[in-house]
């Protein structure tokens, strides 16, 4: 699994990456306190849970959108899984 985190704002940060035994994308959105650790044990959004569900880069972004936007160093580095 390639997995990448990133600040949202300051109480919001957001895991990406790939999950190659489910061979899907993923993202979870986490409120965070003040620390900066998670506040809560679910994610306030979490898409690519299914087999398959998220092949490309694009389709993960959108589903995101709502929350956040992927920084355009963490896309380069997932697109690089998605060409392989």
């Amino acid at each position: 699994m390639s997995q990448e985190i990133f600040s949202v704002a300051d109480d919001v940060e957001c895991l990406v990456g790939w999950d190659v035994p489910m061979q899907t994308f993923f993202g979870q959105v986490y409120r965070v306190d003040e620390k900066g650790e998670r506040a809560e044990d679910e994610p306030i959004l979490w898409v690519g849970k299914k087999p398959e569900a998220i092949r490309t880069v694009d389709h993960l972004q959108e589903l995101l959108r709502p929350r956040t936007v992927i920084p355009p160093v963490i896309r380069r580095r997932l697109f690089e899984i998605e060409i392989d």
